[in-house]
């Protein structure tokens, strides 16, 4: 996941919204986070984007 807001964000300019937050990790114990979203005015790039990217991973897999 890292490497696909990284992508979306730094190649091809997509806004992302990042929110740090508290949750519990797998002990139970607080830990630090961000959560990413992508703004609705931005969905619509991201989805295509996204989508492209998938499709060339699959058409370099059968080469």
């Amino acid at each position: 996941m890292n490497s696909t807001i990284s992508e979306l964000a730094n190649r091809h300019g997509v806004t992302l919204k990042r929110t740090p937050e508290k949750v519990p990790n797998r002990w139970g114990k607080p830990c630090r986070i961000t959560r990413y979203s992508v703004p609705a005015t931005e969905r619509d790039c991201a989805n295509a984007i996204v989508a492209t990217s998938k499709r060339n991973a699959l058409s370099d897999r059968e080469d």
